[in-house]
């Protein structure tokens, strides 16, 4: 494992991420959808080009938001729980495999942070861990395979509301895990044939 200090969402970070698979959209490659098979030759084009797939440059105003007051959501958790978080731009397993926590926590610990609307926010505070959507618990629990630690601080964040931060507690699911790492597995035997038929054709 190797832990790459710096900002996330710059141009290094980006190239840190070429054709590897990360937690962000790993949900994705369970099952076998369409968008399944468009992701397996996004990374299998980076692998071969090293660069960014078009696909990749896009915003909405949900991850605007999320860039906007993240770093007020995790000053705000490091003085509820009177911690320290490591801010790193990509901690990367392998050559192929990586992720980009929000932040970690001391040895054990990583942080996931989501600044929702309204609605969403109040559901979270409502529902708790049974409020996060599974494509969150699938990310969270790829980023503690990758960063080997024992939980994640899933924090939501809204300020507008009294009280602005909501954080739950999920544990680390080797049960996931293990479903992930045999994914990992049947994903890089796709983008291998990908690879492979590609060379054969000449393109």
């Amino acid at each position: 494992m190797k832990i790459y200090t710096g900002e996330q969402q710059t141009e290094e970070w980006h190239k840190l991420r070429l054709g590897k698979f990360t937690s962000f959209d790993f949900h994705i490659f369970f099952g076998n959808s369409t968008t399944k098979e468009k992701e397996l030759f996004a990374k299998a084009a980076e692998r071969i080009t090293s660069r960014r797939s078009d696909s990749k440059n896009f915003s909405n105003k949900h991850i605007d938001r999320g860039n906007e007051l993240q770093e007020d959501a995790i000053l705000m958790y490091e003085l509820q729980k009177n911690v320290k978080v490591e801010s790193v731009a990509f901690v990367e397993l392998n050559k192929n495999v990586g992720c980009s926590p929000d932040g970690l926590i001391g040895t054990d610990g990583i942080i996931e942070v989501k600044c929702p609307d309204d609605p969403i926010f109040l559901k979270s505070c409502v529902k708790g861990i049974k409020g996060v959507i599974p494509t969150y618990k699938t990310q969270v629990q790829f980023a503690m395979y990758v960063t080997n630690r024992s939980w994640c601080d899933f924090i939501y964040y809204n300020p507008n509301f009294k009280d602005p931060i909501h954080v739950i507690r999920i544990e680390r699911d080797d049960d996931k895990i293990k479903e992930i790492k045999e994914q990992l597995i049947k994903c890089e035997e796709d983008i291998k044939n990908i690879l492979d038929q590609y060379r054969r054709e000449k393109c």
